[in-house]
C-alpha cells in the first residue's frame, strides 16, 4: 500500500516539475503592441543642381526608430493576420559631391510612416509578414535648406516569439519618393535593414 502511494506521489511530483519547467510559449501576435528597431539604411538619389548632375549618389549609415501597432486574426483563416502600424525613425549618414561651382548633398533625417500589415503564421511562434504604406522623410542639403518628401513604402519581415509578450523582429523596407524641384532635381529612394523587439499587451 505504501509502495503504491509512493509511486503515485512520485508520478504527480514529476508531472508538476515538467509542467512548471517547460511551458509552451503562447504568442498569437494579436492585439496592440509597441517596440523599437535599429539597423542600417541606404539612401540613393539622382541629384541635379545648376549645371552639376550626380547619378545614384548614395548615403549610408545607422538608422533606428520606434513603432506602435495593432493586429487581429482573420476569422475565416486563423493563420492569417492583418494590422496597422505607425512609426518614427531617424537616420544618420550623408553623401556629398563638391565641384568648383556646385555642392550636391544627400542628408536624410527623420521619417514618419504608416503601414498596413499582412502576416501568416508558418509554425508555432514564427510569423512572416508584408508591409505596404506611406512615409514622409525630411531631407537636407539640397539648396541649403530642409524639405519633406512623401514616399510609397513596401517590404516585409519575420517575427519569432521569445515569450508570451516579447517578440524578436527583423525586416527589410524600401521607400520610393516623389521628385523634388527644390534647389534642383532630387529623386531619392531609401532602403533599410533593421532588427529589434516588440512588446505585446
Amino acid at each position: 500500500m505504501r509502495k503504491e502511494s509512493r509511486r503515485r506521489l512520485a508520478g504527480v511530483t514529476i508531472a508538476a516539475v515538467l509542467s512548471a519547467g517547460g511551458p509552451a510559449v503562447a504568442q498569437s501576435f494579436e492585439g496592440p503592441y509597441f517596440g523599437g528597431v535599429a539597423g542600417y539604411g541606404m539612401t540613393e538619389a539622382d541629384v541635379q543642381a545648376g549645371s552639376t548632375t550626380a547619378s545614384a549618389l548614395s548615403a549610408t549609415g545607422a538608422t533606428g526608430g520606434v513603432f506602435f501597432g495593432v493586429a487581429s486574426r482573420v476569422r475565416s483563416d486563423r493563420a492569417l493576420l492583418v494590422g496597422m502600424e505607425v512609426d518614427y525613425a531617424a537616420s544618420r549618414g550623408d553623401a556629398r559631391l563638391v565641384t568648383s561651382t556646385e555642392s550636391l548633398e544627400i542628408d536624410p533625417g527623420r521619417t514618419i510612416g504608416v503601414s498596413g500589415l499582412v502576416g501568416v503564421s508558418l509554425v508555432d511562434r514564427v510569423q512572416v509578414y508584408g508591409k505596404l504604406g506611406y512615409a514622409n522623410t525630411e531631407f537636407g542639403g539640397l539648396g541649403g535648406g530642409d524639405f519633406d518628401l512623401d514616399g510609397f513604402r513596401f517590404g516585409g519581415g519575420g517575427e519569432f516569439a521569445v515569450s508570451e509578450f516579447w517578440t524578436f523582429r527583423s525586416e527589410l523596407l524600401r521607400v520610393e519618393y516623389g521628385s523634388s524641384g527644390q534647389g534642383g532635381h532630387f529623386d531619392p529612394a531609401q532602403t533599410s535593414v533593421t532588427a529589434g523587439f516588440r512588446y505585446s499587451f
